[in-house]
């Protein structure tokens, strides 16, 4: 087994199924057929979970890891380490074993529990313009039935952040997941600056190719052509639910390729949420995101997308 050395570690909805899917095309990388497995965010446990849509999942890990080869899946919380080493056990010769899991860069224990496993590790951070995260975030709770449209972004957002019981799994984290500064710093107080990269979701729409490619270069790897229509994992509705409901029940999605599973999704939906207009949208900043605007550009090195601005 090759020890896992490349993490994509969030933020939430800001293209890190994209980068996953992109990843996986490389032939000198491997990457962990559970997209997200969790194991490092050791703050963060399925136990402790509250909202349903976390609890309901009755994933069975050792079940999935006798049946070889492993099939994709997107999402466990993964608490014993030969569990999670057993996800590489596929990995030939390839430069780098890696996975992606969101959670990593709102834990408070995943960035110093990485370093401890492999110090050597490369880091790469996705970041989306903290209001247009949270908004994308919304609008994906809209399309799995867990927010109801009827409410407004903007009172959901101040619902959230006033919850005292705030966490993972428990509440839906709008403002907090955008709060990038602590969750960066986290990660570059420990890691070597060589070893984490910055990339930007606004990038990956302008330039799926350019954004890929310096992923590449900072990896050291030749560059490949990616496909630049694909966009996995977008928030969109359903326009057949029932049949959206069918297919997770039995993992249909297993046998086509990550291709034909977001060109299907996207012939059946629709992209027709309450719009945020800029006055709300400059509303939230200046609540919630104004110090978080002013002491990023000073730790990313004034890497901030010029579309980040009230």
């Amino acid at each position: 087994m090759k020890k896992p050395n490349l993490f994509v570690v969030g933020a939430v909805k800001a293209g890190t199924t994209t980068i996953y899917d992109y990843l996986c095309d490389h032939p000198d990388i491997f990457m962990s057929p559970i997209k997200e497995p969790g194991y490092f965010c050791t703050d963060i446990r399925r136990i402790n979970f509250t909202q349903p849509h976390f609890r309901k999942d009755n994933f069975d890990i050792e079940e999935y890891l006798a049946d070889r080869p492993l099939k994709r899946h997107h999402i466990a919380y993964i608490d014993r380490l030969e569990h999670y080493e057993s996800l590489f056990a596929d990995a030939a010769d390839q430069l780098y074993a890696g996975e992606s899991s969101g959670a990593y860069l709102y834990s408070s224990t995943a960035a110093q529990a990485i370093y401890a496993y492999n110090p050597e590790a490369k880091i790469i951070v996705s970041l989306r313009d903290p209001v247009d995260r949270a908004y994308s975030h919304w609008k994906m709770n809209i399309a799995n039935g867990r927010e109801s449209e009827k409410i407004p972004f903007i009172e959901c957002v101040a619902r959230e952040y006033s919850r005292k019981d705030k966490a993972w799994g428990v509440s839906h984290l709008y403002v907090d997941l955008s709060l990038y500064y602590t969750q960066i710093k986290r990660y570059l107080d420990i890691f070597p600056e060589k070893s984490v990269h910055i990339a930007l979701y606004e990038d990956l729409n302008k330039s799926p190719q350019c954004f890929m490619d310096n992923i590449f270069s900072f990896l050291e790897l030749r560059s490949i052509t990616v496909n630049q229509q694909r966009r996995s994992n977008p928030s969109r509705k359903q326009r057949f639910p029932s049949i959206r409901k069918f297919s997770r029940k039995y993992n249909l999605t297993q046998y086509f390729s990550r291709d034909l599973v977001e060109r299907i999704k996207r012939v059946s939906s629709v992209d027709d949420f309450p719009r945020l207009s800029q006055a709300e949208k400059k509303m939230i900043y200046e609540t919630y995101f104004k110090d978080e605007m002013i002491k990023l550009p000073t730790l990313l090195k004034s890497k901030l997308n010029p579309l980040w601005r009230i």
